[in-house]
């Protein structure tokens, strides 16, 4: 598996030049992590607006039916 993994990549960066395997390196290392990160922390955010309006709907509707 390792030596498969190491001649793909080998043969994937071979034609390439210095910048071009930079940027490649760059953008797996820093900007796929952070965006994966970022999508997961807003999606949570979301998650947790939606969850506290409905728990103050709740809460609201509750509070008008008791005084009604």
């Amino acid at each position: 598996m390792k030596l498969w993994l190491e001649r793909m990549i080998i043969g994937f960066t071979r034609g390439m030049n210095l910048r071009s395997k930079i940027l490649i390196l760059y953008g797996l290392i820093l900007l796929l992590p952070t965006l994966v990160l970022g999508g997961g922390a807003i999606y949570l955010v979301i998650r947790s607006f939606h969850h506290s309006y409905l728990v103050t709907l709740d809460e609201t509707v509750r509070q008008t039916a008791r005084n009604v």
